[in-house]
């Protein structure tokens, strides 16, 4: 009996239908039909009652499906069991990364952790949509800034300094900044998280003692950072950007810093978790 045909059984038992239980663990909604459909074979039974648009437990897949649940824990407690006393990191972890940072900082980590550990698998969400770890069942987050649920357990991994960025086909075109004043008078490449416009810029000078806050425009926003970073790349104005993303740009000379005498609001970077009961070995 395949395990992942009772895991998938489970799923679609607790969503409450095919398609809720496919989204949850990528597959289609036919390759969930036929794990389905495939268990009921070797067992004989009809497991849900189906109707054109609702699929509910039979008799017999509510009373099995507390068996299944209880022989797919001992089987993964007995993995773990067994990946402890060899050393091996075992298991599953849904990880949710910023869009920038995932694409452009961590896959080449991600990768040789994995190589590293050939029996774990890895599910990366790449989203500056701040996910519910419950609802899109992450296990650890990476995000950046204030943490808004003190409840979470939370690694401070990096504190990054916020430059503001260009080409320098921009700058060769529109010349350099003198002053965070400047602004006003060139694009911003503007980032949106969560229908907030991040359109107010601060700094401070090298002396410290100067704030200054620029209510900044520009010509397309943008919910995604990666995007943003694109943008200012390809010459379409200026950005502001957390130095850690754009640290390969920078070193190749595609993009060059502005204003460096002036420094933005840092950013902290956390390693976040929900629950301490989820601080695994692969964790």
């Amino acid at each position: 009996m395949n395990i992942s045909d009772l895991e998938l059984f489970i799923r679609v038992a607790e969503s409450g239908g095919l398609s809720a239980a496919a989204r949850e663990i990528n597959i289609s909604p036919a390759v969930a039909s036929a794990g389905i459909k495939r268990l009921e074979k070797e067992l004989g039974v009809v497991l849900f009652i189906r109707s054109t648009r609702k699929i509910r437990l039979s008799s017999s897949g509510l009373q099995y499906l507390q068996y299944c649940k209880r022989a797919v824990s001992d089987l993964h407690k007995g993995a773990k069991e067994i990946a402890r006393n060899t050393g091996m990191i075992t298991g599953q972890i849904n990880v949710s990364i910023p869009s920038d940072l995932g694409r452009n900082f961590f896959l080449n980590s991600l990768d040789e952790f994995t190589d590293r550990n050939p029996l774990l698998t890895l599910t990366v969400k790449i989203d500056d949509q701040i996910s519910d770890f419950y609802s899109d069942h992450i296990d650890i987050a990476i995000r950046y800034g204030e943490l808004a649920d003190s409840t979470m357990i939370a690694f401070k991994l990096v504190t990054t300094e916020r430059v503001l960025c260009a080409s320098p086909e921009y700058v060769k075109k529109h010349g350099r900044l003198s002053h965070p004043n400047d602004l006003i008078n060139h694009n911003c490449l503007l980032f949106m998280l969560e229908d907030r416009v991040f359109d107010s810029w601060a700094f401070n000078s090298d002396t410290g003692k100067e704030i200054i806050t620029i209510n900044v425009k520009g010509d397309r926003v943008a919910n995604d950072s990666d995007i943003v970073r694109r943008w200012a790349l390809s010459g379409r104005g200026i950005a502001l950007k957390s130095k850690l993303d754009i640290r390969q740009e920078i070193d190749q000379g595609s993009l060059v810093i502005l204003l460096p005498e002036y420094k933005s609001t840092p950013l902290d970077m956390w390693l976040v978790c929900p629950d301490r009961s989820l601080l695994t070995p692969a964790v």
